[in-house]
């Protein structure tokens, strides 16, 4: 579309539109969460999507018919290698700088209009090459999260290669960025690793088992997601299956579960963790955790005795939480615990007004809890 704008004025540049078209993104993704997830179910989403797509695609193939039939198709032209390497630092990132730097070198380094189509088509290459390294080997390359550390060391490796011929000065405050970043880079794989019992990640997380030495010179493990603790527990045999964290015997959890001491109860629990809250379990119960990351429950297994040493009976039912409770029977859960989202990744206040729908699954006079977290803080109901 910006090829066939550009053929039909020398003058115009076309690349008002790109930033146009990145505005009217940003514009999509800022009213997904707030109006069209609310209103809309995913069959609704995909019909609209695939006609809306259809209507553009029509659009596309009678502009590239009549630029056919005008001859202003567009050739492919090389471009330096450096263009394809800087189109890859178009991918997102928490790092303004390093994006600053890669979009106003790819702005600075833009050609005429004429080679519109071979600059996209790299910079979606790059896209694409990026998206492959960051979701399929990293993942199989890393065992933590160390792909962010070395995409800004490559980007500081590019800022030197970029401003060592732009004068010495500039040259040496790079080759310095460079070199500080090495080092950063080091402490934090460092400290990422230091202490930890098991690294591990896959699609969904990386996890780390964690032992931290307490004051009284006792030590206590923790699930880590991140910075995000996913439950802990105190390796010795004294305090072993004592519920801690955010589970403690003074929380609220804990009081709705002594609330139903009178009889059997029957819990379901979206998310795992390291399983603490199988240690409320007595003889009789039935604790049913839903999980989506398999790797969760093996770690819940494999470095922590919460659910082997529970009293009752515990099931452990792996997938999305919402799928797996809206296509097996009615529950009648006595208590149902949310605690599935945590971290700053998912929309919280979203997401748990489509979780409480789950509460369908318990019994009448049942009660539910929900739990919140983020790097900003932590609310319970």
């Amino acid at each position: 579309m910006q090829a066939r704008y550009a053929g039909r004025s020398n003058s115009a540049l076309p690349y008002k539109l790109f930033a146009l078209s990145n505005l009217a993104s940003l514009a999509g993704l800022l009213a997904y969460p707030f109006v069209i997830e609310p209103v809309f179910t995913l069959r609704e989403q995909s019909a609209a999507w695939s006609i809306a797509y259809g209507i553009f695609s029509a659009f596309a193939m009678s502009a590239a018919a009549i630029n056919a039939r005008k001859g202003t198709s567009q050739g492919l032209a090389r471009q330096p290698l450096a263009q394809a390497t800087e189109g890859s630092g178009d991918a997102p990132s928490s790092h303004d700088k390093a994006c600053m730097f890669c979009h106003g070198e790819l702005a600075h380094r833009k050609p005429s209009p004429r080679h519109l189509t071979g600059f996209y088509l790299i910079i979606s290459a790059g896209g694409a090459f990026g998206g492959r390294l960051i979701s399929v080997a990293a993942p199989t390359l890393f065992r933590g999260y160390f792909e962010m550390p070395l995409a800004l060391l490559a980007c500081a490796a590019l800022v030197t290669a970029v401003h060592v011929r732009r004068g010495w000065m500039a040259g040496t405050a790079s080759v310095v960025l460079t070199l500080g970043i090495v080092v950063m880079t080091g402490y934090y794989v460092q400290g990422y690793a230091e202490g930890a019992v098991a690294l591990d990640r896959n699609f969904y997380d990386w996890l780390r088992v964690k032992d931290v030495p307490k004051g009284d010179g006792s030590n206590f493990r923790y699930l880590l997601h991140g910075a995000i603790i996913h439950g802990g527990q105190f390796p010795d045999d004294n305090r072993r299956n004592r519920p801690t964290a955010y589970y403690g015997m003074s929380t609220g959890v804990a009081a709705a579960i002594r609330s139903l001491n009178d009889r059997p109860v029957r819990a379901g629990i979206i998310g795992l963790g390291s399983g603490i809250l199988a240690a409320y379990s007595r003889p009789g119960d039935v604790y049913r955790f839903y999980e989506i990351n398999p790797m969760v429950e093996k770690f819940a297994r494999d470095y922590f005795t919460f659910l082997s040493a529970a009293q009752g009976k515990v099931e452990i039912v792996l997938g999305d939480a919402r799928i797996s409770l809206e296509r097996e029977e009615v529950q009648n859960y006595d208590l149902l615990v949310v605690d599935a989202f945590s971290g700053d990744a998912i929309p919280v206040q979203q997401e748990c007004r489509k979780q409480t729908g789950a509460c369908s699954c318990a019994r009448e006079r049942g009660s539910a809890a929900i739990r919140q977290e983020s790097r900003r803080g932590r609310t319970a109901s």
